[in-house]
């Protein structure tokens, strides 16, 4: 049996605490996200609306503490030439399905915005989705949710959803 003195008992404790904490958390976050894609899916996209072709493509991207939008070209797919970088704040039309491809170059991210019902991790080196239907209009912002639980380190807004009642996706810098 191993002997752990009484300070490397508390050191170990700690580091269980942490870690159940930490999977305890993030087993939240993908079931809240995948309850908001159910939800963004079903009874409360407008009934009258005329269904779309497809869904919007965008690409977002977190860096630097900050969301990096790419919208698919004319061919629906991101990483081809045709594809649209739309900078930190995506315009999107209204009425409209939108599918988000999250994805992250440095950190664990968590997109959120509680109006759109949005709840997703990005996560380096993996690719995560989300769908949900625009609204009528509306700026949303997209605020930082670190993992680590020290909101003060970190500027407060990663990037904005603008939904145009002009119904245009247009380049931002």
């Amino acid at each position: 049996m191993l002997r752990l003195t009484h300070n490397q008992r508390g050191l170990l404790l700690a580091a269980i605490v942490v870690i159940a904490t930490c999977l305890a958390f993030s087993a939240g976050i993908l079931i809240r996200g995948d309850r908001a894609n159910l939800e963004g899916q079903g009874g409360s996209m407008p009934t009258g609306s005329a269904p779309l072709r497809g869904p919007v493509l965008v690409e977002a991207t977190g860096r630097d503490f900050q969301w990096h939008f790419r919208l698919a070209g004319t061919d629906q797919e991101i990483e081809t030439a045709d594809d649209v970088p739309a900078g930190t704040t995506l315009h999107l039309p209204p009425e409209t399905d939108v599918e988000l491809l999250l994805e992250s170059e440095d950190y664990v991210y968590v997109f959120s915005n509680a109006e759109l019902r949005l709840r997703e991790i990005a996560v380096p080196e993996m690719t995560h989705s989300l769908r949900f239907r625009t609204p009528v209009g509306g700026t949303f912002d997209l605020l930082v949710d670190p993992i680590c639980g020290f909101r003060f380190f970190h500027d407060p807004l990663m990037g904005r959803i603008t939904v145009d009642r002009a119904g245009t996706v247009r380049k931002t810098e």
